[in-house]
């Protein structure tokens, strides 16, 4: 499903293309759910009808890889709002969806950050939000890991297999937790060595990307400024907050310094994962799966 949506994106774009995907049940009668991930059909109840929407410069939905008129720095660059509001634009454009309730939007990591502003701008369509593993914006540490990604990508001395195998391995120091390699949690994948691991799966894991995407979402990220207070406060729908506690990336006291403050209807559930970041993309890890689909439906099972 692909729509138009005007207005939105950085450097004055008036017009830009917004991908998505329906699935679960299409009975108009039966709840709905939006998602910002793949895998949220077997993480939210069967009985929803959910909308998974490909962010700005991640492949599908206008990018660098599909349009060379995108922006192409942190100030230009649409931030997080800029993607929410082309959902909504997306959604309101399409005859089968428009006016229909959102029970639910549920996302990982940026997918989170986005959750949580459709809970800030839309807070009379939104009952609830689910945010895995993410915060509401871009804080001061964050910004130094993604100028080192950033500095890697924009390189003109390397390959782009190069850019790509340097990008995974900053990330092999962040995705996962201390913990994962202090207890070597990396051998329960079947890697014998550390070195393996690396070579096999920290290296490659952006191997299928395109570089230049990969820049615009570290350009979104950055340009996603946190909820200020009073933000937090008018964010009024039911919100489930599921940091894990080996996150380096969106840490549980960041959450309960800041978000957990001020959100008014704010569950905090955390998880216990030597896999970090990664924990909140469970389509590999049982018991981080079981534990995420359970607090969901534990959290959507409560009375308001």
């Amino acid at each position: 499903v692909r729509h138009d949506a005007a207005g939105v994106g950085g450097g004055g774009v008036s017009r830009v293309r917004v991908g998505a995907e329906v699935g679960g049940v299409r009975d108009v009668l039966q709840r709905d759910a939006l998602s910002l991930e793949f895998h949220v059909g077997t993480t939210i109840p069967e009985e929803y009808t959910f909308v998974v929407f490909n962010m700005f410069g991640n492949g599908v939905s206008w990018s660098p890889s599909n349009c060379s008129e995108y922006p192409t720095t942190t100030e230009t660059s649409p931030n997080l709002r800029d993607n929410v509001r082309a959902h909504r634009l997306a959604l309101d454009a399409d005859p089968d969806l428009k006016g229909r309730p959102i029970e639910l939007v549920y996302g990982f990591s940026m997918g989170a950050m986005q959750a949580l502003e459709w809970g800030r701008a839309y807070p009379d369509d939104v009952e609830a939000v689910c945010a895995v593993c993410g915060t509401s914006g871009c804080n001061s540490y964050n910004q130094i890991f993604l100028e080192a990604l950033i500095l890697t990508l924009e390189s003109t001395s390397t390959s782009q297999y190069e850019k790509l195998r340097n990008f995974g391995s900053i990330f092999a120091g962040w995705f996962v937790g201390p913990d994962f390699y202090d207890n070597e949690t990396w051998r329960t994948r079947g890697y014998e060595t550390l070195a393996e691991y690396v070579q096999k799966f920290a290296l490659t894991s952006f191997d299928e990307g395109h570089p230049a995407d990969l820049l615009a979402q570290l350009h979104t990220w950055r340009a996603t400024k946190p909820f200020s207070q009073d933000e937090l406060r008018n964010t009024t729908p039911r919100v489930l907050l599921l940091p894990c506690d080996n996150d380096t990336y969106f840490r549980v006291k960041d959450l309960q310094k800041h978000e957990c403050a001020f959100l008014p209807n704010a569950t905090l559930t955390v998880i216990k994962s030597p896999w970090g970041h990664l924990a909140g993309n469970p389509t590999k890890l049982p018991d981080e799966h079981a534990y995420i689909t359970n607090a969901l439906a534990a959290f959507l099972s409560s009375s308001p």
